[in-house]
């Protein structure tokens, strides 16, 4: 087998965490390894505390919010997020999740949320103002990029915030929309219509 330089778990019978084959997969293959995509949800396995041995030069790490690794990984630059659509029900979780993130990647310069669930809940937060859950969402999307934008007591690094699609977050309103029906690009339309369940 040729050098791997991408690797995508998907949950299966056996899950990461409850077998060793994933663990001897990455010993084989894990130093050539630049991305890691997880996307098994049965836990993180003991492996992950080895995480920086088993993939020394990895660049891109993408896993549930919840299921970062315990070691330290200075390789690792770019950090994608799962299930921020859940998270944002503690509104004191924002600011806690970024300092996690700097302290498990250190020298991370993108991070992005994946879910598109993420950014349509997100964006109906800063349009219903008079919806307390939204109050609470509100709250977590501020701290959280009020974190990675100050820093929170790290070496003054550019950190560049995504959405799902790619685009830049970097404000997020103070204030209720003018508009309280603003106009949405069809990508959103799509995903507001879907996560709703109107019929499309």
């Amino acid at each position: 087998m040729p050098s791997l330089q991408s690797v995508t778990y998907q949950k299966c019978d056996w899950g990461a965490s409850q077998h060793p084959y994933f663990e001897k997969f990455l010993e084989k293959h894990g130093l050539s390894l630049e991305e890691l995509v997880l996307l098994d949800r049965s836990g993180p396995g003991h492996w992950l505390e080895r995480l920086d041995q088993l993939c020394p030069i990895l660049q891109t790490f993408q896993a549930y919010y919840n299921d970062l690794p315990p070691s330290t990984l200075p390789s690792v630059r770019t950090v994608g997020l799962y299930g921020l659509e859940r998270a944002g029900a503690n509104p004191e979780w924002g600011q806690l999740l970024v300092t996690e993130i700097f302290t498990t990647f250190p020298n991370v310069t993108t991070i992005q949320d994946m879910s598109w669930r993420s950014g349509v809940v997100r964006r109906r937060a800063f349009t219903s103002w008079r919806d307390p859950e939204g109050a609470k969402r509100r709250h977590f999307w501020t701290q959280m990029l009020r974190t990675i934008q100050t820093g929170h007591q790290r070496p003054v690094q550019e950190v560049t915030f995504l959405d799902w699609k790619g685009k830049v977050i970097d404000a997020v309103p103070t204030s209720p929309p003018e508009d309280p029906c603003p106009v949405l690009g069809p990508d959103d339309e799509l995903m507001d219509a879907l996560l709703s369940g109107t019929r499309i």
